[in-house]
């Protein structure tokens, strides 16, 4: 194990990038990743690759991350009937910094009952580099 010390003269000095992708599809799909260390969930974004045949949450992604037993949902990415290309975003939160993440955390995205639409998404995310990490 490493220990990395960030320090720059901007308190909020931040990255982003993308820290998940893939693609979900069919009925109540469910993909999981892991965070590895402390870090920020920006936002989430998703593109329709073969449209859906549900107006409503029917073929939307709805977004939760799970803090040991604790389990918060970020929102939910609202495809519905959209054609192939159509792109939506979700802020993980209304603050500058994003969501907290922890060490351990898990961010699940589950598909709706629409067992026809296909999205590509990806997942925004960063360090705050005025930090200790652990690697």
């Amino acid at each position: 194990m490493a220990t990395f010390q960030r320090d720059y003269a901007d308190p909020n000095q931040n990255n982003h990038e993308q820290i998940a992708e893939g693609s979900i599809t069919g009925a109540s799909a469910v993909t999981r990743f892991a965070v590895f260390t402390a870090m920020n969930l920006y936002s989430l974004q998703a593109t329709v690759v073969t449209a859906g045949t549900s107006v409503g949450a029917g073929a939307g992604i709805v977004v939760t991350v799970t803090s040991g037993t604790a389990v918060s949902t970020i929102g939910t990415l609202a495809l519905g009937s959209s054609t192939a290309g159509a792109t939506f975003n979700l802020a993980a939160s209304t603050s500058p910094g994003g969501h907290a993440l922890v060490a351990g955390d898990v961010v699940t995205l589950t598909q709706g009952t629409d067992a026809t639409v296909v999205a590509a998404y990806a997942v925004e995310g960063g360090f705050n580099f005025n930090s200790t990490f652990t690697l």
